[in-house]
């Protein structure tokens, strides 16, 4: 459903409410059935570790091979 262009009152029967809010007691159950609305927070990977899965990959460590034969090559 297009929330932002639906007509009031269809988008008020889609939710199962009213104008004045959740009926008696339906909050309550809605909040057994779906649970709170909360954002959970997962561990974020430390610095080490994203830098870590972004070396390792194989376009990485081919470039890095490439700038250290520039490198060297740029001395003799």
């Amino acid at each position: 459903m297009i929330w932002h262009s639906t007509d009031i009152s269809e988008v008020l029967e889609e939710l199962k409410t009213g104008e004045n809010g959740l009926p008696n007691g339906v909050a309550e159950q809605r909040l057994a059935h779906y649970g709170e609305n909360v954002i959970v927070n997962e561990k974020q990977p430390s610095f080490l570790q994203r830098l870590w899965e972004q070396v390792r990959r194989k376009t990485v460590i081919a470039l890095l091979i490439t700038a250290l034969i520039s490198f060297a090559v740029s001395f003799v």
